[in-house]
């Protein structure tokens, strides 16, 4: 018997996507760390079960006077295993519930503040406006990285519990008073695919629609809209799930 079979691990190729297999090795590890059994979560997994039921059994012979058996080890951990994932759900519960006071605070009200692409030309960002490779990573870019560019991740637990997205806006000149602009959404760092029906939509100042909305379907990894802008013009990003909804207010 080897830790796969102990921590009722499935076989890689069984499950959905690599991050999935990661995910439960990683929460395998957890387990094996809590128990002392590894030192370091870049220990190997493919060493011996009896080895380490071995020495399971000599510590409990040091401190209890006597050995339990590989068989009742082995139901302890994966014991341990099942309360560790039960209180991952509590944590998320709580998180959710967290996520909803939040919500009937601030991210339901109306976003006021202009973001002026004046100001990113001074090198002035509002809150939360990061270098796209800050929350991107070295992932391929949207965009020819030619204008001007910022991030801003959002946690969509209000909407659904275990997405976070990441919105891109470019400015790229193409005369001294007007440009075209790129707005995308991008799921986060070890997040695979966008929620599906998540919407994007632009609007004039007014809040009426300026271009067909895009709308994520099924393992879509982003969506984008692009369109042209005057000097001075106001438009507003909206990213809409379910009952979540955001506007973001920008003046060219």
């Amino acid at each position: 018997m080897n830790i796969i079979d102990a921590l009722n691990l499935k076989n890689p190729q069984d499950y959905p996507s690599r991050e999935a297999y990661q995910q439960d090795v990683v929460k395998a590890v957890q387990v094996l760390m809590r128990l002392g059994i590894m030192d370091s979560p870049s220990a190997d997994l493919t060493a011996s079960l009896d080895s380490i039921l071995e020495k399971l059994q000599e510590d409990e012979l040091a401190i209890y006077g006597r050995k339990r058996s590989k068989q009742e080890i082995i139901a302890d951990l994966k014991q341990v295993n099942s309360e560790i994932v039960e209180l991952d759900r509590e944590i998320a519960d709580l998180e959710w519930q967290i996520a909803l006071k939040k919500a009937e605070i601030s991210v339901n009200e109306p976003v006021n503040t202009i973001i002026r692409f004046r100001d990113w030309k001074q090198g002035i960002f509002g809150q939360g406006w990061e270098a796209t490779e800050t929350l991107l990573g070295d992932r391929p870019r949207s965009t020819a990285g030619n204008g001007l560019e910022r991030s801003k991740f959002y946690d969509l637990g209000v909407a659904i519990i275990g997405y976070a997205i990441v919105l891109t806006v470019e400015l790229i000149p193409d005369s001294p008073t007007s440009s075209q602009a790129k707005v995308r959404i991008t799921t986060a760092q070890g997040i695979p695919y966008l929620p599906p029906q998540l919407k994007l939509a632009i609007l004039n100042e007014d809040e009426t629609p300026a271009l067909t909305e895009s709308v994520s379907r099924e393992r879509d990894t982003w969506i984008q809209r692009e369109f042209s802008l005057n000097e001075g013009e106001v438009f507003k990003v909206k990213i809409a799930l379910n009952e979540f909804s955001l506007i973001e207010t920008f003046e060219a």
